[in-house]
Formats: C-alpha cells, structure tokens, sequence
C-alpha cells in the first residue's frame, strides 16, 4: 500500500528520506547510523505534529532526524499531502503553503 507498491512511488522514498534526514542514501551500517547535523546518532523518527494542522504540510527537521505529521483524518489525505510536500522540493519553506482556501 502506498508508494513502495509503485516504480513512481520507490523514486519517492529517497526524496523523502533526504528531506527527513538531510542526505537521499541510508548510511551503510543502516537507519541505526542516521547522524543529524550535530554529529550525533539520531533514529529516524515520525512524531504527531499536534502544532500542525490538517491542512499542513509535514514538517522536517534534519537536524534530529524527524517528520512532524499533522493530524490527517485518511491515509489519502495523508499520501497526498506528502508527495505535495516532495514535490515542492527545497524551494518552499512556506508553512501556509499546503493551506487550501484563501486564507482570510
């Protein structure tokens, strides 16, 4: 289920771990070796983002390793949002921009 399930979806899997960790290959000792930017071991980590909303993108943090997941009510929203917040890449840092609406 998900991306793995699809050629499209397994390209995905490298954006997303460069965007959770800071680098696109998982360390040769494994996901047990993920060095943050201070030079220590941090496990990759997915957290409840109660500061999100559900209109939110997720929100990294490479420095410790770590994906903020707002409170999606499905897995499609879910799926959604997270290959918008890929698709964005490095050129938004927009906390509004996964927003619907105008934001009024």
């Amino acid at each position: 289920r998900g991306w793995a399930a699809t050629p499209e979806g397994r390209g995905l899997l490298p954006q997303l771990l460069q965007f959770v960790t800071g680098s696109a290959r998982v360390p040769v000792g494994g996901f047990a070796e993920l060095v943050g930017f201070n030079g220590a071991k941090h496990p990759f980590t997915l957290s409840k983002g109660t500061h999100l909303t559900p209109e939110s993108l997720p929100m990294a943090h490479a420095c410790i390793c770590t994906l903020d997941m707002p409170p999606y009510g499905d897995f499609e929203v879910c799926q959604a949002k997270l290959t918008q917040m890929l698709a964005m890449g490095r050129s938004h840092f927009d906390e509004a921009a996964g927003r619907t609406g105008d934001g009024a």
